[in-house]
């Protein structure tokens, strides 16, 4: 018979530490391993919080004020680029509807005559593409925008005939909201409104070029919305040579050949159309 034979109980008491021991142990090892994920999850939260809170705008008193600071500060700048819009499209005031057509019928008529002194063909039954005012008055309601509008495509016809263009081809205008017929009233007016027409005319390339940049120094607010152009020539030109030039002198060496410049020579067809912007005065709403 060994010790722990003779000595039961203490073997029992002994047994039952060892089992207690293991199971603190355990429970030691499983609770150290809850407590590191708890404190990864604690610092991993706080990381994503102190980015939050360095993050503008942080939503707090403070910044919710510098927010509707910046807010008053780019609505005050963007009325006052509103009305500064308004001032550079010119005065739309009315006229009277005979007076407009007298007013049409004599810058057609100088427009006439600029063509003639520079060369310039224009289309037949040329009106500045406000044909239907040649015998006829327009509605009294539209008559300031109509005129407004006729100073716009004047301006860019004739500075297509100071340009010396080939010909221009036509001038195109579709009619507009309330031209033929009463607008009906609306409570929403929008911020600005676009009124388009077309010039169709032949010239070089350059032509084109500086009308696009001449747009921004016209008295309306004027927008070149689409260009398309077309070459005279359509197929792409063969390489000629230069024939060499002769001395005389059978023994003397040719000059050698030189091929002919045609890059810039030839003449396009240009169709642009061109958008007119009104910009609307602000609407103050009753309450």
């Amino acid at each position: 018979m060994n010790w722990f034979t003779e000595n039961k109980i203490f073997t029992s008491v002994l047994m039952v530490i060892v089992v207690a021991a293991l199971a603190l142990g355990y429970l030691t090892f499983a609770a150290s391993g809850k407590y590191d994920e708890a404190v990864q999850s604690y610092q991993t939260g706080m990381a994503k919080l102190t980015q939050l809170r360095s993050l503008a705008p942080y939503r707090n008193t403070e910044n919710l004020k510098k927010v509707q600071a910046q807010v008053t500060e780019y609505k005050g700048q963007t009325e006052e680029l509103h009305a500064e819009l308004i001032q550079r499209q010119g005065m739309i005031a009315p006229i009277d509807p005979s007076a407009f057509q007298g007013h049409l019928r004599e810058l057609v008529s100088k427009t006439i005559e600029h063509s003639t002194q520079r060369g310039v063909e224009l289309p037949p039954k040329f009106y500045l593409g406000f044909e239907r005012y040649e015998s006829e008055l327009p509605r009294n309601d539209i008559t300031g925008l109509l005129n407004w509008q006729l100073a716009a495509i004047d301006a860019v016809v004739n500075r297509l005939i100071d340009l010396k263009v080939a010909k221009i081809s036509s001038v195109l205008r579709p009619a507009l909201p309330g031209e033929l017929v009463a607008e009906p009233s609306s409570k929403d007016v929008p911020l600005f409104k676009k009124y388009p027409f077309e010039v169709v005319f032949v010239g070089y390339p350059g032509n084109v070029q500086t009308l696009l940049n001449d747009l921004d120094s016209f008295p309306q607010f004027t927008i070149a919305r689409a260009v398309r152009i077309e070459n005279e020539q359509l197929k792409s030109p063969s390489r000629t040579a230069a024939a060499p030039v002769s001395t005389g002198d059978p023994s003397a060496t040719p000059e050698p050949l030189v091929d002919k410049i045609i890059i810039g020579k030839e003449r396009v067809t240009a169709s642009i159309i061109v958008d007119l912007v009104q910009f609307t005065p602000k609407q103050i709403s009753k309450k």
